[in-house]
């Protein structure tokens, strides 16, 4: 269904400027735009162009990329790939000399630190090919009328969901992080991938001077909050459909979005 919308000058665009509205590319929602704010979808649908990417979501999909190829060569396939030259990949980037050093310096030391913790937590499984291993593996689960949950969990293997994070771990674990394991936990159950209840959720954090590791635990409360956010999400599908536009959330994730050129937050 494609509908034309009027997109007025808030959005950075000529006023009366007419856009196709195309509902049919909302047939499925990631599992990190579930929890978040709706805007992005909504910009989505409508066909905004992107921004360039931030610096620390550029730095995120650099290092979760190359430990993809990693744990696929050393975990799934019958091969070692433990090298990663970060200098090439980094002096290709269109990026200044000063963030370019910044961010060889960053990726080195979470790259070290993702070797460490994968030689004390995951070596052993090279050698157990009977272990089901996902390395980076699309899930979905349908909602509503063929509107899917969509997620890639980092890595499961041996009953444990594990997601890598390129920052700094912290005393207390953010609510959106336990939120994103909780729908991989229920996407993983769902889709009959796994039994679900026996399902360990662990976070590692590469940022620091070494690596970190939090066990996300399954909870009445958190298994509240992911029904609100699955209701929500639904909700906001039917609002789209009918070309109603999501409220936007402010936060700190603001100046990393997407579409950050265009969004007002409101």
């Amino acid at each position: 269904m494609i509908i034309g919308v009027r997109v007025y000058n808030i959005y950075g665009l000529k006023e009366g400027v007419e856009m196709e509205y195309n509902i049919e590319s909302l047939r499925n929602i990631s599992v990190t735009e579930s929890y978040s704010c709706p805007k992005p979808a909504w910009f989505r649908v409508k066909g905004f162009p992107k921004a360039p990417e931030h610096y620390y979501i550029l730095r995120g999909h650099l290092l979760h990329s190359h430990i993809e190829d990693f744990l696929k060569a050393n975990l799934v396939k019958k091969g070692v790939n433990r090298y990663w030259d970060i200098s090439k990949n980094v002096d290709d980037l269109d990026l200044s000399d000063l963030l370019k050093s910044k961010l060889k310096e960053e990726l080195n030391l979470e790259w070290k630190n993702f070797l460490t913790f994968y030689k004390a937590h995951l070596m052993e499984y090279s050698r157990k090919r009977e272990v089901t291993k996902l390395v980076e593996e699309k899930i979905s689960i349908e909602l509503i009328d063929g509107f899917k949950l969509v997620g890639t969990p980092d890595l499961v293997v041996d009953h444990t969901i594990w997601d890598f994070k390129s920052g700094k771990g912290s005393r207390s674990i953010s609510k959106e992080y336990m939120l994103q394991l909780g729908l991989y936990k229920i996407l993983m159950h769902k889709s009959r991938r796994s039994n679900g209840d026996d399902l360990k959720l662990k976070l590692v954090f590469l940022g620091g001077p070494t690596y970190c590791v939090k066990e996300v635990i399954y909870t009445s409360g958190l298994q509240g909050d992911i029904q609100k956010v699955l209701n929500n999400i639904i909700m906001l599908r039917k609002q789209m459909i009918n070309g109603v536009e999501p409220q936007g959330k402010f936060s700190f994730l603001c100046s990393m979005c997407s579409y950050r050129n265009v969004c007002r937050g409101v």
